[in-house]
Formats: structure tokens, sequence, C-alpha cells
């Protein structure tokens, strides 16, 4: 795990973001109907604002200490990234191309969200306790945005 520090982990969350973003513009220019257009829309400018915020939170991170030198916690982290949905942006938006239907694309979509919810709860015990509300907000972002992707998935006649 060495060369592996809390830093990166923040820096994966941002890539995270990323390669959510490469999956929604390309869901966009496949989408079948206009609501998913819609929805994948909505969720790619999100995904843009959740990076820009990972963006500045490296700028001036002030990590808690008890996590800062855990190789054993670290390499969890790394797991836990590493297991993600998408691991770079261009496999994300290949996979999107690979999908057959847009109910494909928001059931793909719903398990990132939940990978991603999974991985900031975890991040929140790296960072200090002043920037654990900004992670407890993007997760709650993200939970609605899962709640999004169940309407729209009702709505296009697929089920969750």
């Amino acid at each position: 795990m060495s060369g592996y520090s809390a830093v990166e982990v923040v820096d994966i969350a941002k890539q995270i973001e990323k390669c959510g973003e490469a999956f929604y513009r390309e869901a966009i220019n496949n989408a079948r109907s206009p609501k998913a257009e819609e929805i994948f829309s909505f969720l790619r400018k999100e995904e843009i604002r959740h990076a820009r915020v990972f963006e500045e939170m490296l700028g001036d991170l002030k990590l808690n200490s008890e996590w800062r030198d855990d190789p054993q916690y670290l390499g969890y982290m790394r797991s836990l990234a590493e297991k993600r949905v998408f691991p770079n942006p261009d496999a994300a938006a290949e996979l999107c191309r690979s999908l057959g239907s847009d109910v494909e694309a928001v059931k793909h979509a719903m398990s990132f969200e939940r990978d991603t919810i999974t991985y900031f709860q975890d991040l929140k015990k790296l960072i200090s306790s002043e920037d654990r509300g900004i992670i407890e907000q993007l997760i709650a972002e993200e939970q609605s945005h899962i709640q999004t992707l169940r309407e729209l998935l009702a709505e296009i006649g697929g089920d969750d």
C-alpha cells in the first residue's frame, strides 16, 4: 500500500464523479426516451459539480490524523475504488455504448450511484470533521439520484 495517501483517496472520489459524468454523457447520446435523456442530462451536470467539490476539497484538505497513515484502511479504500462499477471514464462510456436499452442504462447508473455512496460513507472517516458535512451533503444528493433513477425506471417500464 506504500505510496497511497489519504489525499489520493479523495482524488479517487473526484475520479469516480468523472466516470459518472462520462457514463451519463454517453447515456444522453444513446437515450431512447426524452425523459431518460432529460434525467441523464441532469445527472451528468451533478457529476460535474461533485467533481468540482472534490477538486476544491483537495486544495485545502485537512485529514483526520487517525486514518492518515493507516495502511490497512487506505488499502480498504483502494479496494473499494478498484471494485467500483467504472474503473475510468473511458470504460464508463464504453459500457454505456454497449447497453441495449434505457432500462439497462438506468440499472447500471443505480449501481454506480450505490457504489459511490458506499465509497463516500467510508471517505467521511478519512477527512477532518469540518469537511464531513460536505461529504454528507454529497451522499444525500447521490441518494436522491437513486430515487430519481427509480422513478425513471418505473416510468420507462423497468423494475428495480
